[in-house]
């Protein structure tokens, strides 16, 4: 069972922080301007753990020995949530180096 659900999570955590860090990251820069926490950087750091979260969760999964087509899925959902990985760090770089209080 852990197989079955470790190698999806390739497939639909790290996807799933990036959305919800993309739409924070269009709401959180008022509140950012306003006090003296930078809530979109905290929100990018989250989502950027979750994301490695679910990418080592689905490495994990993939050490055990599944089919041919249990480790296909298993390899692609790696490499998809290592990209998606790979834009959320850009996005907590950029949340790091722009002002959000520019606009």
């Amino acid at each position: 069972m852990s197989f079955l659900l470790g190698r999806y999570t390739g497939l639909v955590l790290p996807p799933t922080a990036w959305a919800i860090n993309t739409q924070l990251g269009q709401i959180l820069p008022y509140a950012d301007c306003n006090g003296g926490v930078s809530w979109t950087l905290i929100g990018a750091f989250a989502a950027a753990a979750i994301a490695a979260a679910g990418v080592l969760f689905c490495y994990n999964a993939l050490t055990a020995k599944p089919s041919q087509t249990g480790s296909f899925v298993g390899k692609l959902s790696l490499l998809f949530g290592l990209a998606v990985s790979f834009a959320l760090i850009l996005q907590v770089a950029a949340t790091i180096l722009v002002n959000p209080c520019a606009r």
